[in-house]
This record gives structure tokens, sequence and C-alpha cells, in this order.
């Protein structure tokens, strides 16, 4: 008996039974692989402020970026800071090439704190001056405020030339600057401090000022009752860990 071209009910079933499969394995898979770049996250910071902590403690209290005597340690060719105690630029606004912030990882790699080799020196470049991180197009980057508070509520003119808050951004490089959809900003937030965007050593912040992105990285502009956005999500938030070099 020869039996009609086509599928039975069972045979569609078993079809379908296994398409669901394949993209319930798929969709999980990209949870996992998302979950774990936002963990590395995490990480990182952890990482470089216990490398932070290291370098102080073996270089007499120093900072790396802004420590005054990298060239007699480690050669002519080394960023020197000014010894402020803040990680700033050596003029008022950006770019310039010969900062602190360009000498912070070149440091910390001469001294040994972190793995990698950082050139103190040019614009900046994922893995020459700046670290690359699990997120594509995204590193970390130190930088200060007259008030850190301009780093929640851009825009955030004065880049401190001779004092200031700093903190380790994480970031894109480019005009925007998002690197995070605000659910994520959010977690990494309530796991390393307290989940509020505007309170604590972990801030959350929009795309720079000029970004075509707007504000959708927190729900308002209140450092005190401000919250993630969780209902956007696009990538619309940077963060950035208070550094305390008191």
């Amino acid at each position: 008996m020869m039996r009609d071209n086509g599928f039975t009910l069972i045979e569609l079933a078993v079809v379908l039974l296994i398409i669901s499969l394949i993209v319930g394995g798929i969709v999980t898979g990209s949870s996992l692989i998302h979950s774990s770049r936002i963990a590395s996250v995490i990480k990182d910071f952890s990482k470089y402020e216990s490398a932070i902590g290291a370098f102080r403690v073996k270089f007499d209290d120093a900072i790396p970026g802004d420590m005054r005597n990298a060239t007699d340690i480690w050669g002519a060719e080394v960023f020197n800071g000014n010894g402020n105690r803040a990680i700033c630029t050596n003029a008022v606004f950006m770019p310039d090439p010969e900062t602190e912030i360009m000498g912070f990882f070149e440091h910390l790699s001469k001294a040994g704190m972190i793995e990698g080799s950082y050139n103190g020196h040019g614009d900046e470049e994922i893995g020459v001056n700046l670290p690359s991180s699990s997120i594509e197009q995204a590193t970390f980057r130190p930088r200060c405020f007259e008030n850190i508070d301009d780093y929640f509520n851009p825009p955030f003119i004065a880049l401190m030339a001779d004092t200031g808050d700093t903190i380790l951004e994480f970031r894109k490089l480019g005009s925007e600057g998002a690197a995070l959809a605000p659910k994520d900003a959010y977690l990494i937030d309530k796991k390393t401090d307290d989940g509020y965007p505007g309170r604590g050593d972990l801030l959350g912040a929009r795309s720079q000022e000029g970004s075509a992105v707007p504000n959708n990285c927190s729900t308002g502009t209140n450092k005190d009752t401000d919250r993630y956005l969780l209902s956007d999500t696009r990538v619309t938030c940077r963060i950035g860990r208070v550094l305390n070099f008191n």
C-alpha cells in the first residue's frame, strides 16, 4: 500500500518540536553568552581596582597615570603624571594625546599589575593604550570631572587639568560612548553597588552631549531618585566606578 506524499500530523508535530528545540537552544545560548559578557565587565572592574590598590602599595601611594616619576623607573618614553591625585587630562579640553588617562594602563602594565603592554601616548585606541573588553568596541577609561555629579548629568564641559574626582568608565569610544542597555547597566550596578544610576560608587550615565541618543539610560536627572530606564532596550548607557584616592 502506497502512502500519500506529505507529512502525517505526528510527523509534523515532531518537526515542529525539533524546530522549537533548535530555536530555544539558540536563544538560550545567546542569553548565556550575553550574561557571560556582563559578568566579565564586573570582573574587569574588580581586576583594575585591585591593580590600582597593588600599584599604590608598591609605589608609595602613587596613582597609575598620575605618577610624577614614572620615567625614573621605566625610562624616558613612559608618560609622567603631575602627582595631584587625580587621573586627568593635561589640558582642560580633549583630545590631548599626552594625558594621564593614556598613562594609566601604561603604568599598570609596566608595573606588572595587569597583563598586556600599553603605550601611554597617541590617540585612544583599544589594544594600544586602552584595553579590550567582552563588549565589542568597548573599553575601560579613567577620566576626571570637576564634580562627580557631572558624570551622571551631562553636559560635562569641565574636564579639569589640576584637580577633580576620578572615575573608571566603561564605554565605547567615539562621540556617543554608550556601551550597555539600561537593564545591563542596572544588573552591574545592582550586583556591585546600590542599583541607582546617580548614587553610590557605580554610576550610570547617558550618551555624551551631542549624541543622537537622548537620555534613555535613566528615568530623569535627579541623582537621588532616578532609576535605570529598564523599558528601553537600546544601548544608551555608560557606567563608571568612582575611584577614591584619599
